[in-house]
């Protein structure tokens, strides 16, 4: 009874072999695909002689300042059609470093360390809808 029992649970049929068969072809044709396909696969080579001149003028670009801080300014106010835009500036306001609370801090302190009025504003109405800030940064 118990060897009748155990003979049926672990016999196939013949469909459920095939089935198993295709199975596990499917499988080892998924595994074995990557290696197949690199072994038919050329190597590409690639020039690197003009990365290499980019690099260099690259180094050039950097030792010259000027040269270096004229193409920030003209990539920020042209577009590719030519036509150039005024790209919007803010003055410099004077400012001092010191030991705050920003939590606590007023008006005059902000000020202080060199703050627009719209930016102490909005800072301001931060403050008053019950934000914190809770890092020096």
């Amino acid at each position: 009874m118990w060897r009748d029992f155990i003979r049926d649970y672990f016999t196939f049929t013949n469909k459920e072999r095939k089935g198993v068969f295709f199975v596990m072809c499917i499988i080892l044709s998924i595994v074995f695909l990557p290696y197949v396909c690199n072994f038919f696969a050329k190597e590409k080579k690639y020039d690197q002689s003009e990365f290499a001149s980019e690099i260099a003028l690259l180094k050039v670009k950097k030792t010259d300042s000027t040269h270096q801080t004229k193409n920030v300014y003209e990539s920020e106010t042209s577009f590719n059609d030519g036509s150039a835009i005024p790209a919007t500036r803010f003055e410099a306001l004077p400012h001092e470093e010191f030991y705050f609370d920003p939590n606590t801090a007023s008006v005059a302190e902000w000020k202080r360390l060199g703050l627009r009025e719209k930016t102490i504003h909005t800072i301001n109405n931060y403050i008053a809808k019950g934000g914190k800030f809770y890092k020096t940064e």
